[in-house]
């Protein structure tokens, strides 16, 4: 049979056309969109979380080292770990301060040291009986605080509060 006669035979090809793979990039590319967004507003709350959690341990545990140590034991915002600042945003210290200077003097213990590396929390503590900003808290032979605080921890749309008593009692 001659080539101009011969039937022609349909070859199925298989494949997406571009309009298959354009719906399915654009599906994709909104899924992802909507995730990253729940995300990152997940990472937010939950960075804030931890936050206040590891303070509230903190001040628990400047509490149990004023019992042992039998007083003296100060919590305070630190920047450098070894001095006191009027901020917690860059971290705090809990150190045996005997002679009651507010200081890390020789000889004198820091028992803990937390940094704050993000710059996008914000942590506020103040005392609870005047009102005013803190930023440090003294512990005595009893575990008594002076004084009482209520600390915030920010970190975008997200906050979270607690108080501690003198005697230690979390609200």
């Amino acid at each position: 049979m001659p080539v101009e006669n011969r039937p022609i035979r349909s070859q199925h090809i298989s494949g997406y056309t571009l309009i298959e793979l354009l719906i399915t990039l654009t599906i994709v590319g909104i899924l992802l969109g909507v995730a990253v967004s729940g995300y990152s507003g997940w990472l937010s709350r939950t960075k804030t979380e931890e936050m206040a959690a590891s303070m509230q341990r903190s001040l628990t545990h400047a509490r149990s080292e004023a019992i042992k140590y039998g007083g003296g034991i100060r919590f305070c915002g630190s920047e450098d770990g070894a001095t006191c600042a009027s901020s917690l945003n860059g971290g705090w210290i809990v150190f045996h301060d005997a002679d009651n200077s507010a200081q890390v003097d020789n000889g004198e213990t820091v028992i803990s040291l937390v940094r704050v590396d993000d710059s996008n929390i914000q942590i506020a503590m103040e005392d609870s009986v005047n009102a005013t900003t803190s930023s440090q808290v003294f512990y005595n032979h009893r575990g008594y605080s002076n004084p009482a605080v209520s600390v915030t921890v920010e970190r975008g749309n997200y906050s979270e509060n607690f108080s501690m008593s003198r005697s230690g009692n979390v609200e």
